[in-house]
């Protein structure tokens, strides 16, 4: 499993693995749904759409990846301080787009973007349990 910093699990998201495949209908697909569901604001073209991971993303809008940066974690199920306001700020944002999306996307795109980006936190706090026995 690979997890972005803030738990998002990048080997279903639709974003990183068509960027792995260097798949453009992929990416357009995603893009559509992206817009559908209202994570942006118009359908991004398949450039702007790749994704490398959260390290190779600029700015994070919760400045996750930055915090993770600075203390040399790979992602918040290793921070003692989890789940912080940031951590928070973000799982709301994702739940609220979980609800929208239950009924904008098909059943297929529900499961994947349940196990990339709705399950955070649960990967975060398996981690985070995990280190403290």
């Amino acid at each position: 499993m690979q997890l972005a910093c803030c738990g998002d699990d990048c080997n279903y998201c639709p974003r990183y693995i068509g960027t792995m495949n260097n798949d453009v209908d992929a990416l357009k697909k995603a893009a559509e749904i992206w817009y559908k569901i209202g994570l942006r604001n118009k359908i991004l073209s398949p450039d702007e759409m790749k994704c490398y991971g959260c390290l190779s993303v600029k700015n994070c809008a919760y400045g996750i990846k930055e915090c993770c940066k600075k203390k040399e974690i790979s992602n918040c199920g290793y921070c003692a301080a989890m789940p912080c306001e940031k951590l928070k700020g973000a799982i709301k944002r994702v739940k609220r787009f979980e609800k929208i999306s239950k009924n904008l996307l098909s059943e297929e795109e529900y499961k994947i973007f349940k196990m990339a980006f709705w399950m955070k936190e649960n990967h975060l706090k398996r981690i985070w349990n995990e280190r403290n026995k």
